[in-house]
Parts: C-alpha cells; sequence; structure tokens
C-alpha cells in the first residue's frame, strides 16, 4: 500500500528521500548521539547534510532534532532511539519522513 501511494513520485525521487534517512558505512546509537556534542552535521546516503541537534540529555526524556544543511530546524525528532540494533544498523523511530532537497 506504501509503495502503491508512492508510485506516482517516480522511482528517483523515493530512492531519493529513502537515501536520506540512511547514514552511510554507520552504525550510530542514541547513547552515542547523546554524548556526542550538541550539535553535529552527518552526511546522508544521498549526499546532503542533516543537521542533528541534541536538546535534553536527560536519559528518561531525551530530545534529539533533526535539520537541514541550512540549519533550518525540520520539526522532526527522533521519537524512539535504538528501536532496532542488529551487528551493521541501528534503526530510530522518527516523527516524520525526512524531505530532502528534491529541486536541485
Amino acid at each position: 500500500r506504501v509503495y502503491e501511494a508512492l508510485k506516482p513520485l517516480g522511482n528517483d525521487v523515493i530512492t531519493e528521500i529513502l537515501l536520506y534517512h540512511v547514514i552511510p558505512n554507520a552504525k550510530v546509537t542514541g547513547k552515542q548521539v547523546l554524548s556526542g556534542p550538541f550539535t553535529q552535521r552527518v552526511e546522508m546516503a544521498n549526499k546532503e547534510n542533516l543537521r542533528i541537534t541534541v536538546l535534553s540529555r536527560s536519559a528518561r526524556f531525551p530530545v534529539i532534532v533533526l535539520g537541514d544543511k541550512d540549519g533550518r530546524a525540520l520539526n522532526d525528532l527522533v521519537v524512539r532511539p535504538d528501536v532496532i540494533q542488529t551487528p551493521n544498523t541501528v534503526v530510530h523511530s522518527v516523527s516524520d519522513v525526512l524531505l530532502p532537497d528534491l529541486d536541485n
């Protein structure tokens, strides 16, 4: 059902959106993000930068905000870090779909 809803966008756009959700060659846990710098930029698999800002390091209520390459907050939060962990992957739950710059 999801693919059918997205199908009108075309495979290139869908691929670009999905790659904007992946940090290549990295296994980053929520604990690592919370113990790192308050703001950091990472290059996503689509070659765009994503800004990660830690607003609260509280173990009980961490707040991690995601922003675009220009520093604008995307109003997307990491809702639940470390939902799935495998030997080479960590999956985090985010509040919304991250949308890359599709105009370039």
